[in-house]
């Protein structure tokens, strides 16, 4: 049965503010709040635990059962924010991916203020650096659901009010990767500068990628 809710997955490497921002999108958005890791040590999903990297390990399939559970009950739009969600949240579900990057010297002073060291600061600074939340993300939707958003030096405030778009999607120079991303089209560009606030057209955006793709 067809639903009309909308699924957003909010992912990134450790320390690039997803819980803040998502939680501050689902208040904009109206939307339920979904926290992988929260639901992961709340219901004792997990397989393991890393003694090295002081972390659990999740049972994604359990994770995954739980997490369609939930899409099957729910009825409102939902944030589903964790930095392997697109592990646990099936393709067919989700209708955007953000993906939020932060520039990695930045991030390791995050990291280092929430206690990261050793091996685990710097597996988790180099999956930023390798994009691989950005490439998970393009391997299991595809790049027409994907959109990233780059938070360095951003408030969660301006993050939200679209300032982090990358600055590829503003018509400017972007420094980092392109693969996979798409421009935003001259017309969307002129949409948004007639005050159509920046988070609102990408999440547009997406949506329009998204249909234009399945139809």
């Amino acid at each position: 049965m067809k639903t009309s809710r909308k699924v957003i997955v909010v992912t990134g490497t450790p320390g690039v503010g997803k819980t803040t921002i998502s939680q501050k999108l689902a208040d904009r958005l109206d939307a339920r709040y979904l926290n992988i890791t929260d639901l992961v040590k709340e219901e004792k999903l997990i397989t393991r635990i890393d003694k090295v990297r002081k972390t659990l390990v999740a049972d994604t399939e359990k994770v995954s059962k739980r997490v369609q559970e939930i899409l099957r009950s729910s009825v409102s739009n939902l944030i589903i924010e964790g930095h392997y969600a697109v592990d646990v949240v099936p393709k067919k579900d989700v209708n955007v991916i953000i993906v939020l990057r932060r520039e990695p010297v930045e991030l390791k002073t995050v990291l280092e203020k929430r206690g990261f060291d050793g091996k685990k600061l710097w597996e988790n600074l180099a999956a930023e650096i390798l994009d691989v939340c950005l490439l998970d993300s393009l391997s299991t939707c595809g790049a027409y659901k994907v959109c990233e958003i780059d938070v360095s030096g951003k408030t969660v405030e301006e993050v939200v009010e679209g300032r982090g778009l990358i600055e590829e999607n503003a018509g400017q120079q972007n420094t980092r990767r392109t693969q996979g991303r798409e421009s935003v089209p001259s017309a969307l560009e002129r949409i948004r500068q007639a005050a159509i606030r920046p988070l609102e057209l990408m999440l547009f955006y997406c949506s329009a990628k998204v249909a234009t793709k399945t139809r």
